[in-house]
């Protein structure tokens, strides 16, 4: 884990200086091609969420994947205190650099949706509430093909199976998808 921190460090510093850019974080207004999900993870804590993360992003690097892999190319800035920084590098057809920004909050009771809608509250069980956001800091950065909802996705659901685990996508911003009609995507041949 930690010589992977350490070239995710050393790739922070040299893309900054190849793409010195603002990429928006203090900005009121989210980029147009921008996405936002929310999920539920039960009965796993965020410190097991965090770190299955991070060894799914480290898995995910530029020097382990085929070029063509929707689940390749990630890089990990920085994961600390229950957040992880990372970018993905998608090159058909231009290459485009998305940041993505994972924050991990515990939280009791658990919810947990019931087959019939409604909710029930398991206070004993371990619940993380994870959010996510993508968005473009170089290349095309004005569309919005679902590059960005899948950047998520797949790592989320890379987490869910390393961690065998049971997941709820909760939420997502309208601009997620490729047009209105909120259509979920096929991410594995974006």
């Amino acid at each position: 884990m930690a010589k992977c921190q350490r070239v995710g460090v050393a790739v922070c510093l040299v893309f900054v200086f190849l793409f010195p850019c603002d990429i928006g974080l203090n900005k009121k207004s989210p980029p147009q091609a921008y996405c936002e999900l929310e999920w539920l993870v039960l009965e796993k804590s965020c410190q097991d969420v965090f770190s299955s993360l991070t060894l799914q992003i480290c898995e995910w690097n530029t020097s382990k994947c085929q070029h063509n892999s929707t689940k390749c190319f990630y890089s990990l800035l920085m994961a600390k205190h229950l957040t992880v920084n990372a970018t993905h590098t998608t090159f058909q057809p231009s290459r485009v650099v998305d940041l993505l920004t994972f924050t991990l909050e515990p939280t009791s009771p658990c919810p947990r949706q019931n087959k019939d809608g409604s909710e029930t509250k398991l206070n004993n069980t371990l619940c993380c509430y994870v959010r996510g956001i993508s968005q473009p800091i170089s290349g095309s950065a004005d569309s919005n093909d679902g590059r960005n909802y899948c950047n998520l996705v797949n790592l989320m659901d890379g987490v869910q199976n390393h961690l065998e685990c049971k997941m709820q996508l909760n939420s997502t911003s309208h601009s997620c998808f490729k047009d209105s009609t909120k259509q979920l995507l096929d991410c594995t041949h974006l």
